[in-house]
């Protein structure tokens, strides 16, 4: 998201000047002809970012900015100058995260409960008071968690680049995954791995959907590192329940092929349990691919109708849901016309652009009255 605003404002008559400070893998993947300053990405933690923090506000005074923004917050560091509006993308703090703590071992879970208290209370303490969600999900969890805020929402959308590529004409992918045969339901799931996205229930669906005599051929497609532990840590246990030559992944996709990795696909599936809001919905819907995902609030706030839903960590539930899209081509051309409705609510990478601007101009407004 970071990448596509950043894109949409350097092109816009509307920003007179745009002093950018990014962390070193958001500045490797802009144009060229955006001049970013990089810093490094420790402004999060306390003390270790206590140098950047400073940079900062250097770069305020330096600008003469009239309005500091950080994309993805909240963050420790608040702009001592001039107003300052964050994004709001950590739904560990304001939302029911308790699906997501199954997830992680008892170690893990002790680590990072007293992180989220740590966080909130910063959080709470800020002088911040203007934050951006990207769901009305996500805009009343910010409001619980701080009632004196304002909360605006712009939601999410597809990138440019995605836009571009759906509009042009299909090309072969070099992704690795086998030709597709007459009886493969194929069934993609384009996600980085962490912990909540619950990406190991794939080989227990397998196993489910193994157990129920079918026509179709069921394949799982990821998106992970084929050399990397959790891919592995996934095969594993594929490999333990005799569904392996079920469960594939093509590697890590880079933008510029993600529009590709749904060529062919006849279902998006995500087990996450937790979002703030995930593109991927989007995706599909763009790519005219049926959706089946977790029956939690952040997901019906975004998909609405257009998917079928599963009960969270139920393997069981998500392979009947699979088996009967399978067998159900009604069901899964419905499911893709109301994505295409759904779709066109959603705004351009241009509009959620301007959307900004309108909230950055109403609260340096706002500033100057006082």
């Amino acid at each position: 998201m970071a990448r596509s605003l950043l894109i949409e404002w350097s092109r816009s008559k509307d920003v007179h000047s745009l002093t950018i400070a990014a962390s070193p893998q958001l500045a490797s993947v802009l144009p060229s002809e955006i001049k970013t300053i990089v810093l490094s990405p420790k402004c999060t933690q306390p003390i270790a970012g206590l140098k950047t923090r400073k940079r900062l506000n250097e770069l305020l005074k330096l600008s003469r900015a009239d309005l500091a923004f950080t994309v993805f917050g909240p963050s420790p560091w608040t702009s001592t100058s001039v107003p300052h509006v964050t994004g709001f993308a950590n739904p560990w703090l304001c939302q029911d995260i308790s699906y997501a703590l199954k997830k992680l071992s008892t170690v893990k879970r002790a680590a990072i409960l007293p992180k989220i208290y740590y966080q909130k209370k910063i959080t709470k303490l800020s002088p911040i008071n203007h934050y951006i969600a990207e769901t009305n999900f996500m805009a009343r969890g910010i409001t619980k968690l701080k009632p004196n805020a304002t909360v605006y929402t712009v939601s999410n959308t597809i990138s440019q680049t995605f836009i571009e590529l759906n509009a042009a004409p299909i090309r072969i992918a070099s992704l690795r995954r086998p030709c597709k045969q007459l009886d493969d339901f194929w069934v993609v799931t384009l996600s980085a791995y962490y912990p909540h996205k619950d990406l190991e229930i794939i080989p227990h669906v397998c196993r489910e959907l193994k157990r129920h005599p079918s026509k179709a051929n069921y394949k799982f497609f990821l998106s992970l590192d084929p050399s990397g532990s959790h891919w592995k840590k996934i095969h594993r246990i594929a490999e333990n329940y005799g569904v392996s030559d079920m469960v594939y992944t093509v590697g890590e996709i880079p933008p510029q092929d993600a529009f590709q990795f749904y060529q062919g696909a006849d279902l998006m599936f995500l087990p996450t349990l937790l979002e703030s809001f995930s593109a991927s919905y989007l995706e599909a819907m763009a790519c005219r691919v049926p959706i089946l995902t977790t029956k939690l609030p952040f997901a019906i706030d975004i998909c609405k109708d257009a998917a079928l839903y599963f009960e969270p960590l139920n393997a069981q539930d998500a392979a009947r849901k699979i088996l009967d899209l399978s067998l159900n081509q009604p069901l899964r051309a419905k499911l893709i016309s109301l994505g295409e409705t759904r779709l066109k609510t959603f705004p351009s990478p241009y509009q959620r652009a301007e959307s900004y601007l309108e909230i950055f101009d109403y609260v340096i407004n706002e500033y100057r009255t006082y």
